[in-house]
């Protein structure tokens, strides 16, 4: 399914009673089922994206439009497999509020999206982004980068370095969901290093070194 992306009116924040609440990775598992529909989406702003992509027949000329990949709130940008697959084709219009607000929001920044899913092209849904609103959660940037050195250490065989890295991603500012995912995986570890103890020195403790 593919429609071109008319202008948009860009309405409030307020007026959302057409809109419906759609998971960003349900979406993107059926994106033709929502072409044309508005949707309320809560994400993650991913990285950086340049301003060439592929506008032929899609509207979203790069010279009006904003590109904004975004991870889905259940995505972990800890995980490299997550990390590398945020939704890659949400747009703003460039100088909106909704651009702004996005552009200034930073990496890993919580926001509630109201778009229009516009078209399909290249198995992605392309999503006209009307407003945008900052959420007060958000997973921190040393949260990402401890319990992403952490999962390198698991994979490594190193638990108990990964223990420290994971704990100290746990003293950084995150949501209540990835906490407790973060609690629970720390807890699971430190009984497996009890029933099948390590060799060495003790990995450093969170604040006793390190960053």
């Amino acid at each position: 399914a593919l429609l071109p992306a008319p202008g948009l009116t860009a309405p409030g924040a307020e007026a959302v009673s057409d809109v419906e609440a759609v998971d960003l990775a349900a979406l993107r598992a059926s994106p033709s089922l929502r072409v044309g529909q508005r949707v309320l989406l809560r994400v993650q702003r991913g990285p950086a994206a340049s301003a060439a992509h592929p506008a032929l027949e899609t509207g979203f000329d790069p010279a009006v439009w904003q590109r904004f990949p975004c991870w889905s709130s259940a995505q972990r940008p800890w995980r490299a497999d997550h990390f590398a697959d945020p939704a890659p084709y949400l747009f703003a219009r460039r100088g909106s509020a909704a651009a702004l607000l996005l552009e200034s929001g930073g990496l890993h920044r919580a926001f509630e999206l109201v778009g229009t899913v516009r078209a399909v092209r290249l198995g992605e849904p392309w999503i006209a982004v009307e407003s945008a609103r900052p959420l007060p959660d958000s997973i921190g940037a040393g949260a990402v980068l401890h319990a992403s050195r952490g999962f390198e250490l698991l994979a490594a065989g190193q638990r108990r370095l990964a223990l420290a890295e994971l704990e100290r991603a746990l003293a950084a500012p995150l949501p209540e969901q990835p906490k407790a995912e973060l609690e629970r995986l720390i807890a699971g570890l430190e009984q497996d290093l009890r029933l099948r103890p390590e060799t060495g020195p003790p990995a450093p403790r969170p604040g006793l070194g390190g960053e």
